[in-house]
């Protein structure tokens, strides 16, 4: 687990939480991303607690980033209240979000589960996301390709075939063509 010097809090909640606990190690590092990256390549997987201050410095990919370089972050926020700060960077791939407030025994649970790859979070939050996940995978215009939007688009200005041709610079036939396949995709 790697803890920010410059978050001495957070450092003395995990502490707390994990303990002497056997198999996980307390290591404090500086705010250079270079290092912690450079850190959590040395020691194998390992978990980033951060406050959300530090990671808002930092362009959101950088938690891909992070990621992809198995280092699993959670988020430590002030207080429950912030959740919904938080909700961009669990969307970007943060493994989830503590709680200064949060009890030892919840702090052990949350680093014990990032550590073996699961997501920890408020059931309010990993409801809204796995509701907008399913939104977003129910989408019908997901699966428009961009030529067919701008079909849809002067169809709706109210366009004929012949017209979107002569825009687009495609035979009427290609137009017809796009139009039944847009149309089977969207439900009419």
């Amino acid at each position: 687990v790697i803890c920010l010097e410059t978050q001495s809090d957070v450092c003395e909640h995990a502490s707390i939480g994990v303990g002497h606990r056997s198999g996980v190690i307390l290591i404090q590092c500086s705010e250079s991303v270079g290092e912690i990256v450079s850190l959590a390549r040395r020691i194998g997987p390992a978990t980033l607690l951060s406050k959300l201050a530090f990671l808002s410095e930092l362009p959101r990919q950088w938690v891909r980033t992070f990621w992809a370089g198995k280092l699993q972050v959670l988020v430590v926020l002030e207080s429950k209240n912030d959740e919904e700060l938080a909700l961009p960077y669990i969307r970007e791939g943060c493994s989830g979000v503590l709680h200064l407030d949060d009890s030892p025994e919840l702090w052990q649970k949350a680093i014990l589960s990032v550590a073996a790859g699961e997501m920890w979070a408020s059931r309010r939050m990993l409801t809204r996301l796995l509701r907008e996940l399913i939104r977003i995978e129910n989408d019908p215009t997901r699966k428009i390709t961009r030529r067919e939007s701008e079909i849809l688009e002067l169809i709706g200005l109210g366009h004929d075939n012949r017209h979107i041709a002569n825009e687009l610079f495609i035979s009427k036939e290609t137009v017809r063509w796009h139009v039944r396949s847009l149309y089977s995709k969207i439900g009419v």
